[in-house]
C-alpha cells in the first residue's frame, strides 16, 4: 500500500503498486499544491544581505550580523557598568540598557536648573538655582561679637567673578561710629569723642584729635646726650638716676661723680677699674714686756705691708715692718743708732690681721700701720 511523505505529504508507491497514469497524476498534483510559489519567496535580489545567492545563505549572513550586532550593544551596555553579553536576548539587553543611569546619586537639586540628565532610567530636569549677580542678603549674624560676620548664603551654584555675590548692610557701619585711624570694611573712621588725652599727654610739636578738633601736643623732648641729676640717700650700691617730666630717647642721659676715678677705687665701679689699696691703723701697749708677740685681728683685708713703730717714755724705741718683698725671714727689729735685734719669733700673716715679735720693755707703745 502506498504511503506518502513526511514534508510534503507526496505518495509514495510501494514496490507491488502498480505505477499508472492516476498515480502519476497524484504524485504532481501534490508536488504543485505543497511547492512554493516564487511570489512566496519574493525577488532574491532585493534582499539586504551580502549575499544573494541563495536565501541560506543571507541567513546566515543577518544571523552573523544580528550576533554581531548584540555583541557591540553589549559592549557599550558594559562600559556603563552594567551587565551584558552578546548570548544575552534582546529583552536582557533592553533591561540592561534601562538599568544604565539606575546606580547614578544625582537628583534633581544637583543639576544645574534647565540641564537634563539620567537618573534611574528616566530623563530628568535639574532644580540647582543659578545666581550670576550681586543678592542682598539679610539675617546676618555676629553672635561672638569677633571680627567675622557670618553671612547666610543662599544655596546653588554661583557664576563667580566680578559683581557676583551677596551684600550684607548695617547701617551703624559710617565713618562716625569708627575710631579715627581705624579702617572696618574699607570705611575709615574718625570718631574721636571718646579721646582722652590732652595736650601734656602728646609729644610736644605732634599733632592729635580729641573730641572732634586737632590740637598740638607739648610734652617735653629729651634728645641727645646730657647728664642728669642723681642720689643715693642710703649710700649703699644703688644709684637713683633721676629724670625730669617729659619723653627721653633711648641711651641719651649719663650721670657723673668726679670721685668716680681709679685712685678712689678697689676693684671696679660702674666700669672703673680702680687702683685703690685698703689701709688701717692703731695702736696699743701690750701688758708685758721682753719677747712677746703682738698681734692685731679684724682687719676686712688680708695685709701686705705692715710698719710698727715702738716708743717707750717719748721717745722713739724701734722700728720693725713687713713686705713680701723684704728679708725672707722678715724678723728685724731696727733701733735707733742703728742696732738690729733679731727675735726669734717672725711674723704670722692671716685673712684679716697679722702678728709679729717684738722685744720691747713694759710700756711700750706700739703704733702700726698695714695696707693691702
Amino acid at each position: 500500500m502506498a504511503t506518502t511523505t513526511p514534508r510534503l505529504g507526496l505518495p509514495r508507491p510501494e514496490s507491488t503498486d502498480n505505477f499508472n497514469l492516476a498515480n502519476h497524476n497524484a504524485f504532481v498534483d501534490a508536488v504543485d499544491t505543497n511547492a512554493a510559489k516564487q511570489a512566496d519567496v519574493g525577488d532574491k535580489s532585493t534582499l539586504r544581505t551580502t549575499d544573494k545567492s541563495n536565501l541560506v545563505n543571507a541567513v546566515n549572513e543577518l544571523f552573523q550580523n544580528v550576533s554581531d550586532g548584540k555583541i557591540t550593544v553589549a559592549d557599550a551596555i558594559a562600559d556603563m557598568n552594567q551587565l551584558a553579553n552578546g548570548s544575552m536576548t534582546f529583552d536582557e539587553l533592553a533591561t540592561a540598557i534601562r538599568a544604565i543611569s539606575s546606580d547614578a546619586t544625582a537628583g534633581p537639586g544637583d543639576v544645574l536648573s534647565g540641564k537634563t540628565f539620567y537618573q534611574g532610567g528616566s530623563k530628568q530636569t535639574g532644580t540647582m538655582p543659578i545666581h550670576n549677580g550681586l543678592e542682598d542678603i539679610a539675617g546676618w549674624t555676629n553672635g561672638d561679637s569677633n571680627t567675622q560676620v557670618y553671612v547666610p548664603v543662599p544655596a546653588g551654584y554661583w557664576t563667580g567673578g566680578a559683581g557676583v555675590g551677596v551684600q550684607i548692610q548695617d547701617t551703624d557701619l559710617i565713618p562716625g561710629n569708627i575710631k579715627a585711624g581705624a579702617n572696618i570694611f574699607n570705611v575709615q573712621g574718625n570718631f574721636t569723642a571718646d579721646a582722652t588725652a590732652t595736650d601734656p599727654d602728646v609729644k610736644s610739636g605732634k599733632t592729635y584729635y580729641r573730641q572732634g578738633a586737632k590740637y598740638t601736643g607739648s610734652m617735653p623732648v629729651n634728645t641727645g646726650w646730657r647728664i642728669v641729676p642723681w642720689s643715693n640717700s642710703n649710700g649703699d650700691s644703688a644709684v637713683d638716676v633721676q629724670y625730669s617730666a617729659g619723653y627721653w630717647d633711648a641711651n641719651i642721659m649719663g650721670i657723673q661723680d668726679a670721685n668716680l676715678i681709679p685712685d678712689n677705687i678697689r676693684g671696679s665701679i660702674f666700669g672703673v677699674s680702680g687702683t685703690a689699696k685698703r689701709y688701717a691703723e692703731g695702736s696699743n701697749t701690750p701688758s708685758t714686756g721682753g719677747n712677746i708677740t703682738f698681734s692685731v685681728s679684724g682687719l676686712r683685708f688680708q695685709p701686705r705691708l705692715i710698719i710698727l713703730v715702738m716708743w717707750y717714755n717719748g721717745s722713739l724705741h724701734s722700728k720693725k715692718s713687713y713686705h713680701p718683698n723684704s728679708n725672707g725671714t722678715n724678723d728685724y727689729q731696727i733701733y735707733p743708732g742703728g742696732s738690729v735685734y733679731v727675735n726669734t719669733v717672725g711674723w704670722g700673716i692671716t685673712s684679716s690681721g697679722f702678728s709679729a715679735g717684738l722685744n720691747i720693755p713694759v710700756g711700750t707703745v706700739v703704733y702700726w700701720y698695714a695696707c693691702e
